[in-house]
């Protein structure tokens, strides 16, 4: 399936004849949304020191990018590793036009150096890996974060939080999901509903939308409503303090008082023993996750359920429908 060469997010405001093309692989979003990269950041950075011009390249089935009216299974087809990402740019670097420059910019003659990270990095090394080289078509690239396997239950992501991030924080909620954790093994229906209502979720008919509620604050594949600790950002624009803000109240010495009185309202089901900062963590997702909702049912897709067949069978074009196709295809949760 050829790709569609439609180019409007480029920026040549550093370009000289003889400077290279970096081409920024948009990853699992628009074009449109990345294209304040090309300003700021790491790709200004390079295109101005190289005389180099910047485009972004939209991958198949986001933005603008999708073949068909609607996102089907079968029409989903051709968003693969081979067909959607290095086939693309290597089609790309070898035809693509820019009204401004007057000159060819294509590939091999111009260097052609790829940048992606994450999902896009992994991209990045496969096109190198198949069209770089001493007599390739692509000059070079950087992967960076790229990704270097797939996994199927990614809970490794939560590790460098593990190891870097305020261990008292860190600590404080590992203590608290193993108490939720014995909680929900003892089996005692009270017990649970009880706990699920210190955080205003007794709405929620799934355990595993519970625990993935409670855990957004820290993150995880596909499901951010705050910014987490994968927002982290060295650029001070992109930059997000959401998972700071996240971890002081938890760990909060300052507290209101009906927040301490909370870490003793489950202690019957723990040997007496009390939940330290359960009321600061509770606290945090009825005041800061749950309003998110905007007033949707807490156990609607609209908010934090998941069970609902018929939105899974929405097939409108959307970049969380495409993403979601290629991780039960392809690359697994990284």
């Amino acid at each position: 399936m050829p790709p569609t060469l439609f180019l409007p997010f480029y920026d040549d405001s550093y370009y000289k004849p003889g400077g290279p093309v970096f081409l920024y692989i948009g990853g699992e979003t628009s074009g449109e949304y990345r294209f304040s990269n090309l300003q700021m950041g790491i790709i200004q950075i390079l295109m101005e020191a190289t005389n180099g011009l910047g485009v972004i390249l939209e991958n198949r089935y986001y933005g603008e990018g999708y073949p068909f009216a609607s996102s089907t299974t079968d029409e989903l087809r051709f968003l693969t590793t081979e067909q959607s990402y290095y086939h693309r740019q290597c089609l790309f670097a070898q035809h693509a036009n820019f009204p401004t420059v007057n000159a060819s910019l294509n590939a091999p003659n111009t260097p052609w150096i790829l940048y992606g990270g994450s999902l896009a990095g992994a991209q990045t090394a496969f096109s190198l890996k198949t069209y770089g080289g001493d007599n390739g078509i692509l000059w070079g690239g950087i992967a960076s974060s790229g990704t270097t396997r797939t996994e199927l239950a990614y809970v490794e992501w939560y590790d460098p939080i593990q190891k870097y991030g305020p261990q008292g924080c860190v600590g404080g909620i590992n203590a608290i999901i193993d108490k939720i954790d014995f909680v929900r093994s003892t089996g005692n229906a009270t017990a649970v509903r009880e706990m699920e209502a210190v955080f205003g979720l007794e709405a929620l008919e799934n355990d595993a939308d519970f625990a993935m509620t409670i855990a957004s604050p820290l993150g995880g594949p596909m499901f951010y409503p705050t910014n987490t600790w994968q927002g982290l950002n060295w650029t001070p624009e992109y930059n997000s303090e959401d998972f700071w803000y996240f971890c002081s109240n938890v760990t909060n010495l300052d507290a209101p008082g009906k927040n301490t009185q909370i870490d003793y309202s489950l202690a019957q089901y723990t040997n007496w023993e009390p939940w330290t900062n359960l009321g600061n963590y509770a606290n945090y997702i009825t005041q800061h996750i749950i309003p998110l909702c905007y007033g949707a049912a807490i156990n609607s897709t609209a908010c934090f359920g998941t069970q609902n067949e018929s939105y899974w069978a929405e097939t409108s074009n959307s970049g969380s429908r495409s993403y979601l196709y290629s991780t039960c295809t392809e690359t697994g949760i990284y």
